[in-house]
């Protein structure tokens, strides 16, 4: 709950959003007005969920084929012409990053820095910049970035195998794929550029837990961080299977973590703003896997509501008009830990019309914390790729307890199957 002398800083500001982002982000446009802020949207798409929930929407094709920089200038060059002025700019989409940091540049507004958006937008630079720093290479494992197939013989030399290519740009685990040798490197490359283009970085594979990281930054100062463990993911696949938060690591390790992304973000620039950066914990420390420069989607956001009464989209806009967030050391008061469900395997349950209507049911009665992450089981698959379809999570007090509550949730609705073994995916919670 918004704070009464945060919402009297925040009162009667206007921010500019680029970008209406995803169905699982469309809370942003009721949550907002509780903040007494106005937003002016900015989106290709007229048609959108937002358009009638925000102070004033501008349809602007910012996907056109122009630099950020003529975008911004197009963009400003609106917003003057109907005599609007905005105090802050964000978004919460992962490419339109540059171009919001370019506004917040030009309009000398805070910001998370054009350049450090831009680096943190593709994966390959992000790690080539750190590599470069002594406070950071030691986060930074072997990659190569691949932008023509004739790139691949020098990758695979350096990197060697185990190793994961991966688009320079995307999210979710989209395009990820595990490479074993030579062979696997060059036809894996030639079928992905079909469909994510032809930049990709290719990475040593890292052994070791999987964690999230949620940063709050002002002025590079770290206010407040949140870890979320995540579930090993299956044989070949990338996508996310569970989930807990606040960590189950030790203390020491949770600092250590915290520590490490903190210094990522520094060290590519990053200024003002809610980061999230991927990190996995291995028996040499941290290790980066890589970093947004926005603030975290899926049920993030709520998760730190719930177990630390942090809203972490109050603090995007705050950051971004340029007032500190004044927080004390946040401690949770409860444990949440969720099972994510994929079309690959659940479709035909998911497909039932009456599913979803019993988890919301499930949900209303407290039982689980429902959240549905895409609009259809088709927008969750796409030429091979697939993303969760929603999340099914429980809250209590004790990680055992909550564990056990978790599983008899699941084997309850008769989701179990052979090839999606949740009790392996819970095994380091």
């Amino acid at each position: 709950m918004i704070k009464p002398q945060e919402y009297l800083a925040m009162k009667g500001n206007t921010v500019l959003v680029i970008g209406v982002g995803g169905y699982c982000q469309r809370f942003i446009w009721d949550v907002y007005k509780e903040f007494g802020i106005k937003i002016v949207l900015v989106d290709p798409d007229d048609k959108n969920s937002a358009v009638s929930k925000v102070s004033l929407f501008i349809e602007y094709d910012f996907l056109s084929h122009k630099t950020e920089q003529e975008h911004a200038i197009c963009i400003i060059k609106i917003l003057k012409e109907k005599g609007v002025t905005i105090d802050g700019c964000v978004t919460f989409i992962d490419t339109c990053g540059p171009l919001a940091a370019i506004i917040c540049h030009q309009q000398n507004l805070h910001g998370p820095g054009h350049q450090a958006a831009y680096v943190a937008k593709n994966k390959g630079t992000s790690y080539d910049v750190l590599r470069t720093k002594e406070q950071t290479n030691q986060f930074v494992v072997k990659c190569y970035q691949i932008n023509t197939i004739s790139d691949l013989e020098n990758a695979f030399s350096y990197v060697g195998v185990p190793a994961v290519m991966k688009p320079e740009n995307g999210s979710c685990g989209a395009g990820v794929k595990r490479i074993t040798d030579f062979k696997k490197l060059k036809v894996t490359y030639e079928n992905e550029a079909l469909k994510h283009g032809n930049n990709f970085t290719l990475m040593e594979f890292i052994e070791g837990t999987q964690h999230g990281i949620e940063l709050i930054l002002f002025k590079r100062e770290l206010i407040a961080s949140f870890v979320t463990d995540y579930g090993p993911t299956r044989k070949d696949r990338f996508t996310e299977t569970a989930a807990t938060m606040p960590s189950c690591l030790s203390k020491a390790a949770v600092e250590e973590l915290m520590t490490a992304a903190h210094k990522c973000c520094i060290g590519i620039g990053l200024i003002d703003g809610v980061f999230n950066v991927e990190m996995k914990m291995t028996s040499n420390g941290p290790k980066l896997i890589e970093m947004n420069a926005r603030m975290p989607s899926f049920y993030i956001r709520d998760w730190v509501l719930i177990c630390y009464g942090i809203d972490l989209l109050l603090y995007t806009f705050m950051t971004c008009l340029g007032i500190r967030p004044e927080i004390t050391k946040p401690v949770s008061t409860h444990r949440i830990m969720g099972i994510a469900c994929v079309p690959s395997v659940h479709k035909e349950q998911l497909l039932k019309s009456q599913t979803v209507d019993i988890f919301n049911d499930l949900d209303q009665k407290g039982i689980i914390s429902y959240h549905q992450l895409s609009n259809s089981l088709e927008e969750c698959e796409n030429d091979g790729d697939e993303i969760p379809f929603c999340s099914l999570a429980v809250i209590d007090q004790d990680i055992r307890k909550t564990k056990e509550k978790l599983l008899n949730v699941w084997n309850s609705i008769g989701f179990n199957t052979d090839s999606y073994d949740v009790k392996y995916f819970l095994k380091d919670f």
